[in-house]
This record gives structure tokens, sequence and C-alpha cells, in this order.
């Protein structure tokens, strides 16, 4: 039995030939498309002479095509050929990264030009995560792909993290062209990258390619649709809750803070750090189940719990502001909860969804686990005050905490009658 586990809990070199590949391909991808997302702004504002409300609307146009498109792509991949619709996908971004050099500055043929970019990102964004977890070949109860998806948040950290550094330089040195001139390149790499990776990928026999053998899973559709209604729906609360580190948060620091500065400078540096950490961390543990997995999202969501209920505390006035330090003590809280949850929660959505419909879920979770809505925090922030603002998110996340403890009992005795039927 041990050297079994052994075996099961491996992958060979051709699988992380391929993983490694993809995540390079992805690097310079995410790269191209931050450095453009760093600069859309600005460029419609200075280059087409826009309003910033235009330029705004047109942003949130091209983030939004991307999004729709991401939703039904997953699906498409499931029930065509997924390698070919990426190699699609890639195939049209890195020409559509080549015309913004060459496209004139008119606003209808630019948004026509984006909305073809946002189509062909969104082919790539669901379906890419899908061959992050497939890669691993798990079946039956086997945890081990987590490690894939915290590599995965490392390089688009990566990417967002050394995106504005270059397009600003860029920007500033050789004008706009610039930047689409490297963008294009980047993706080119991108695109050449994923062609191989295509071919390994191809030739592993991998369990979610085999279209014959989805009948094997059938006997743990039960606890995976548990455990995928159930994330999603606690996704959706934290996700929530994190993200108001990006606005609240920011907006506390800014008013009641001395000498407030923006911390989200350093957060990628942070979220690099912890996640690299992250990694260690789950190759020391290798035999990983769904018991530990929720152990592991219990922990990222008390981390969240300790920080807004260490700022609920801080007494803070316009005149009477408080110091940096407790501030920091709680952003890195912050960073750390996000560090543990995303990745995590991703994962768990991927390995839970059904087989024959893994991208489509991914393009599901996407959409509704990642979707916007720090405006409900900003009305309870301007509503009431601070203290209570984080008071209430909190509580938000010590309730979940508490679902988590219950769900994972739940889970643990699930499992535990699969793994006896498995023996």
């Amino acid at each position: 039995t041990k050297m079994k586990m052994t075996k099961q809990m491996t992958i060979n070199k051709n699988q992380i030939k391929g993983l490694s590949i993809l995540l390079i391909s992805r690097t310079f991808e995410r790269t191209a498309f931050y450095m453009i997302m760093s600069i859309l702004i600005l460029f419609l504002t200075k280059e087409l002479n826009l309003e910033t409300t235009k330029a705004g609307t047109f942003y949130s146009i091209f983030y939004g095509i991307i999004t729709i498109v991401s939703l039904f792509s997953g699906l498409l991949g499931d029930l065509t050929n997924r390698i070919k619709v990426v190699k699609i996908g890639m195939l049209l971004m890195t020409i559509l990264y080549f015309s913004l050099i060459f496209l004139p500055n008119s606003y209808l043929i630019l948004l026509n030009g984006f909305i073809l970019l946002g189509i062909s990102l969104g082919l790539n964004n669901t379906n890419i995560s899908v061959f992050v977890g497939s890669i691993f070949n798990e079946k039956n109860t086997q945890i081990i792909g987590l490690t894939g998806f915290i590599l995965y948040s490392i390089v688009i950290n990566i990417g967002a993290l050394f995106a504005p550094m270059i397009a600003t330089s860029l920007r500033d040195s050789f004008g706009f062209n610039s930047i689409f001139i490297l963008a294009f390149i980047l993706a080119g790499i991108s695109f050449v990258l994923y062609l191989i990776f295509s071919k390994i990928y191809s030739k592993l026999d991998l369990f979610i390619e085999r279209k014959n053998e989805f009948e094997t899973e059938k006997k743990y559709r039960n606890i995976n649709l548990a455990i995928f209604l159930f994330v999603i729906i606690l996704g959706i609360f934290i996700r929530f809750i994190l993200q108001q580190r990006e606005l609240t948060f920011t907006f506390y620091i800014r008013d009641f803070v001395v000498n407030g500065f923006n911390f989200n400078e350093n957060q990628k540096y942070l979220s690099i750090i912890f996640l690299l950490i992250f990694v260690v961390f789950t190759l020391i543990i290798r035999k990983l189940n769904w018991n530990k997995i929720f152990k592991i999202v219990l922990v990222g969501t008390i981390f969240g719990f300790i920080a807004y209920s260490l700022a609920s505390t801080f007494k803070a006035t316009d005149v009477e502001k408080i110091s940096q330090l407790p501030i920091q003590i709680v952003f890195i809280f912050l960073v750390i909860s996000e560090t543990i949850l995303y990745p995590t929660i991703s994962y768990i959505i991927y390995r839970s969804s059904p087989i024959k419909f893994k991208g489509l879920f991914q393009g599901i979770s996407y959409t509704i686990v990642s979707s916007q809505l720090l405006i409900f925090g900003i009305r309870i922030y301007e509503k009431t005050n601070p203290n209570i603002t984080f008071l209430i998110f909190s509580l938000i996340l010590l309730i979940s905490a508490i679902s988590i403890i219950i769900f994972t009992k739940f889970i643990k005795n699930k499992e535990s009658k699969l793994l006896e039927i498995d023996e």
C-alpha cells in the first residue's frame, strides 16, 4: 500500500516538463497583458484625447469581454479540442498585439480591435487553468495538483509585478508603440512555448483525456458536488472580503494612517515570497487529502479574520491618526490570507468539478468567484465607520471559518468511506 501511495503522489519527468513550459509561456503572456492594461487608460486619454469616463467605459468593455468569453471558452474546450481552442486564442492574441502598432487612433477601430483581443484572451484563461490541473493526472481521491495552482499564481504575480514598470519605462523613453511591439514579442514567445507544450501534453496518457473512462468517476460525484457547491459559495464571500484590501482598506490607510501610503505597491513582492513558501509547504506535506486541503483553507481564513479583527480595534480620527506599524501587520496578514486562499480555492473548484466539464466549471468559477463586489464594501464603509466595517468583514470570515470546520468533518467521514471502497 505504501509503494502504491508513493507512486500515486508523484508525477513523471514529461509531466513536469510540460507544466514548466506551460507556466513559462503563461508568464510571458501575462506580462504582455498587464503591460497593456497598465497603460490603457493613459493611452486612451493621451493619444485619443478621450475623457476619463469614456476611457473607463472602453476599459470596462474590454475587461467585460474577457470575462464573458472566459465563462464559455472552457465549455468550448470540453466539447471540442482544448489544445486547438487555446492555440487559436494565442495566435489571434499575438496577431492583435502586432496590429495595435499600426491601428489608427480611431475610437471605433481600436474598440473593435480590443474586443477581438478580449475574445482571444478569454479563449485562453479557463482552458490553461484546466491544463494546469489535468497534467497532474489525478483520479479517484488523489489530491496532488495544489502545487501546480500555487505555481500558476506565482507566474501571474510575476507578470503583474514587472509589467507596469517595463511599460512605464518604455512609454517614457520610446512612446506607446514600443509597448505594443514588446507585447507582440512576448505574446509570440508565449505562443511558441505553448506549441511545444501542446506536443508534450498530447503524448501524455492522462485520465482526463480518456473520454471512455469518465464513468469510473461516478462513485465520487456526490462528494465532489458537495465540495464544489460549498467552495463556490464560500469563495464568493471570502473573495469579497479579501478584495476589500484594494479599496476600503486602502481608503482607510489614506484617511487615518500617519503619512498614509500605498501598501499595495509591495503586495506583489510579498505574494511571490509567500507563494514560494506555500509551494515548499505543499511539497513537504506529500499525502494531501480533502481533510488537509480544507484545513489549509481554514488557516487562510483565520489569517484574514485576525487581520480585520485587529483593524476593527484601531481608534483613529482625522486629527489623531494611527501609526504605520499596526497597519503593516494587518496588511501582511491579509496578503498571507490571499496567498493561501486564492490558489487553494481555485484548485478545489478544478478538482471537484465534473470531469467532463472541467472547462465549463472553471469558467463559472472565474466569473462568479472572481466577480468584483468591492462596491458593497464601499457602501458599508460610507454608511457606518471603519471600525464597524472591519468588524463586519471579520464576522463574515468567522462564520466562514466555522462553516469550514463543520464541512471538513462531513468530508472527512465521506472520504474515509471512499478510501475503504478503493482499498
